[in-house]
């Protein structure tokens, strides 16, 4: 019998209203996948004229990739208030340091504290596979965010693919 084939896979929606059914047919390279690792690994300070503050390195691992991302505390910050609102997480945060913040023991326990926090996100699925986190781990560009300063192809370690 000649005609188009009929479609196989019903289109299921998932909770942001994209098309799910044919997900393992996209080629690897446009599939989203999930985080290995994501590890706060070190931290400076920087200085922008007068203004001194501190960046911490966040080293990202999805599977075979590894890039890093830097982040000031702020953005850690508003990352928290983000997904406390949108997903009611209850994780310890750390509190903020208003004076002697750049005081190398407040930086390294600051450091260990985020580092805690980061890996507390990852053990929550719902939050891990959120846009808000994928973006502040840049894993996914979100341009209306605060997170991505940089385009794609400017994140440490990370390779385009053409």
């Amino acid at each position: 019998m000649c005609g188009p084939k009929p479609d196989l896979l019903p289109n299921k929606l998932d909770s942001r209203g994209r098309e799910t059914a044919r997900v393992n047919t996209l080629p690897l390279r446009y599939r989203v996948r999930t985080l290995s690792d994501v590890t706060v690994k070190s931290s400076t300070v920087e200085k922008q004229g007068s203004d001194a503050h501190v960046v911490y390195a966040v080293i990202v691992s999805q599977h075979d990739e590894q890039w890093t991302v830097h982040r000031r505390y702020r953005q850690f910050l508003n990352l928290h208030t983000k997904l406390t609102k949108l997903y009611g997480i209850t994780l310890e945060f750390p509190e903020r340091i208003y004076f002697n913040n750049r005081d190398p023991a407040v930086i390294q326990q600051r450091e260990a504290a985020l580092n805690s926090y980061i890996k507390g996100l990852l053990d929550i699925d719902r939050v891990k596979e959120s846009p808000e986190f994928r973006t502040f781990v840049g894993a996914e560009i979100d341009l209306n965010s605060n997170y991505t300063q940089f385009s794609y192809a400017f994140r440490s370690g990370r390779q385009l693919n053409d």
